[in-house]
C-alpha cells in the first residue's frame, strides 16, 4: 500500500500545469495551430478528405477518416488549411454529439469553459448567449449557445453548442453537438469577411 502511495505522490508532484499564451500552445487531441497536417495524416488521405466549400476557396476543410486517428475526448475532428500552405494547420475544432439534449450539452460545455479559463492566459472571454442560428436555419427554430475567448494578434477559441431543427437535421445530416474551435486570426478574418 505504501509503494501505491509513493507512486501516486511521485506521479502528481511530476506534472505541472501547462498555461497557454498563445493559440498555438493549444491542442485538441494533441495537434496545434501551425502543425502540419502531414505530421498525422498521408497526403492522399487529406486530399481524399478535403474539400473547398466556401465561395472564397482560400481556405480548404479536412475531415479526416474516424478510423485514421483514435479519438479520446471528441467524436469528431475537421481541420482548415490554406490552399498551397504545405498542409499547415489554421483552424482545428473537435465535436461531441449530444442529439436532441441542449441542456446536457451547456454542462459539458460550461465544465470546459471551466478548464478553459484556467489554461488561457491574457485571453478575453466574451458570452454571447443562446441565440437563433440564423446564419444556417432563417427559421429561426436551430439554436446555438457560443463562448468566445480571443487575442489580438494569437486567434480565438469558440465553445459552442448547437441545436438544429429537424429540418436542418434532415437537409444537412447533422447532429446536436457542443464544438470546440480553434482558429488563428488570419483564419478567423477571413471567415468573418471573405468566406461566405
Amino acid at each position: 500500500m505504501k509503494k501505491i502511495l509513493l507512486i501516486i505522490i511521485f506521479t502528481f508532484s511530476l506534472q505541472t500545469l501547462i498555461k497557454a499564451d498563445d493559440i498555438k500552445d493549444f491542442e485538441i487531441e494533441g495537434i496545434s495551430i501551425g502543425d502540419s497536417l502531414l505530421d498525422y495524416f498521408s497526403e492522399k488521405e487529406i486530399l481524399d478528405n478535403s474539400k473547398a466549400d466556401y465561395e472564397s476557396k482560400k481556405f480548404i476543410r479536412f475531415i479526416p477518416y474516424n478510423q485514421s486517428m483514435k479519438l479520446n475526448r471528441y467524436d469528431a475532428i475537421n481541420f482548415h488549411y490554406k490552399d498551397n500552405s504545405e498542409y499547415k494547420i489554421y483552424e482545428i475544432s473537435g465535436g461531441i454529439i449530444f442529439n436532441n439534449n441542449h441542456k446536457k450539452c451547456k454542462i459539458k460545455m460550461n465544465q470546459i469553459i471551466s478548464d478553459i479559463e484556467d489554461v488561457l492566459i491574457n485571453f478575453s472571454k466574451i458570452d454571447r448567449g443562446t441565440v437563433p442560428f440564423l446564419q444556417v436555419d432563417s427559421s429561426g427554430k436551430s439554436i446555438v449557445t457560443r463562448v468566445k475567448f480571443e487575442k489580438k494578434n494569437s486567434g480565438i477559441v469558440w465553445v459552442a453548442c448547437y441545436d438544429y431543427s429537424k429540418e436542418i437535421e434532415d437537409k444537412y445530416l447533422w447532429k446536436d453537438s457542443l464544438r470546440i474551435s480553434v482558429n488563428n486570426m488570419e483564419f478567423e478574418n477571413w471567415l468573418n469577411t471573405e468566406a461566405y
